[in-house]
């Protein structure tokens, strides 16, 4: 029975337990009624992870998770002689219907956010195989402060026995602060793991980081470098993640949706070929824009403004210097990508 649209207590009371969608806050009045009445309050992804009965390679992380967790994916897939089976955020489908299939055998490869891995600290489990991309502000519109993000982050490996491994990233502080606190052997990767001559189709030292964490999960499984190579270097762009959509009378179009906070977002222009017509804004998430201000007013040609409590924070700080033209602000998101059509001539790219 659908009960869409409403709010009310008699849900809670109704049900014998609840699956909670990693979109509604620990904090939301119906998950604390649920639990001052004593009913469990369980999660997909914790509970496909309580009764896999294989092994669990465990992806977490601000920025990379998705396009590291899918290299994996795709290197073990096509040289793991076991059932691999892609698992977390990567996938649309039901975590738990994945475990029809499952056996000890299988090896399931698992993007896991930080309101996801609530459920795994609740379960008090962790991964066989812990990765960490690296650790920047996020979300500070759900969570109070950047400790309690990176709780969350931890419970990927609060759990993990002496056997178990963590890999962590080597150049981002906050990661490299994790390490004290595991118990598990502690890999560490960099970009610099990856030899100079791969040439990777996904452009930016950023994918370089990723790439670096799925070779160090191959060798775990013992596959030689030389023959994961190919499958790193052809890796194409994942949806949504500096992705070239096309061109339209000369105009280059790149989707980069994923780019939800000012890290990724300067990481984007940074390896953008030539300074491009941004779409840019949305909600706020509290995160500081000092240095996405810094990187949009010297690297882009044109702004688009779509609306929004964060385009608001961000638009009163590009005026404040010599910015480049805005030519769009306050209107919404159809509108705002076709004024950058508009403006844009022969040879220019669109960056949204």
């Amino acid at each position: 029975r659908f009960a869409l649209g409403t709010q009310g207590e008699e849900l809670v009371n109704e049900a014998e337990f609840i699956i909670r969608n990693p979109a509604v806050p620990w904090s939301h009045p119906l998950l604390q009624t649920a639990r001052r009445r004593n009913k469990s309050v369980l999660m997909d992804t914790s509970l496909f992870g309580r009764y896999f009965p294989g092994q669990i390679i465990g992806v977490t992380g601000t920025r990379g998770k998705t396009t590291t967790t899918l290299l994996i994916f795709a290197i073990l897939s096509k040289l793991v002689d076991q059932p691999i089976i892609l698992a977390g955020n990567a996938t649309r489908r039901a975590n738990l219907a994945l475990l029809k299939n499952a056996s000890a055998n299988s090896v399931a490869v698992m993007e896991l956010s930080s309101w996801e891995l609530q459920g795994w600290r609740q379960e008090q489990l962790s991964p066989q195989i812990a990765v960490v991309t690296n650790i920047y502000p996020d979300h500070l519109n759900r969570y109070i402060n950047m400790g309690e993000y990176r709780a969350d982050k931890e419970a990927i490996f609060a759990f993990q026995k002496k056997t178990d491994t963590l890999m962590l990233n080597h150049r981002n502080p906050l990661t490299r602060a994790m390490a004290s606190k595991a118990v598990s052997k502690v890999i560490w990767f960099s970009r610099a793991d990856l030899p100079e001559s791969w040439r990777l189709k996904i452009p930016g030292e950023h994918n370089r980081e990723n790439a670096a964490a799925a070779l160090q999960v191959s060798r775990l499984f013992g596959l030689d470098p030389g023959v994961v190579k190919p499958i790193i270097t052809n890796f194409p762009a994942v949806q949504h993640r500096f992705e070239t959509l096309g061109s339209l009378r000369g105009i280059t179009f790149i989707n980069d949706t994923t780019s939800t906070t000012p890290t990724a977002t300067i990481r984007a222009l940074d390896v953008c070929p030539k300074p491009p017509i941004l779409v840019i804004g949305g909600e706020s998430k509290r995160l500081p824009l000092s240095g996405l201000v810094k990187a949009v007013v010297k690297q882009c040609k044109a702004l688009a403004l779509l609306k929004g409590s964060g385009t608001q924070e961000l638009k009163k700080a590009i005026e404040q210097k010599s910015h480049p033209p805005i030519i769009s602000k306050d209107r919404d998101f159809s509108d705002t990508v076709l004024a950058a059509v508009d403006y844009a001539k022969e040879g220019d790219i669109v960056l949204l």
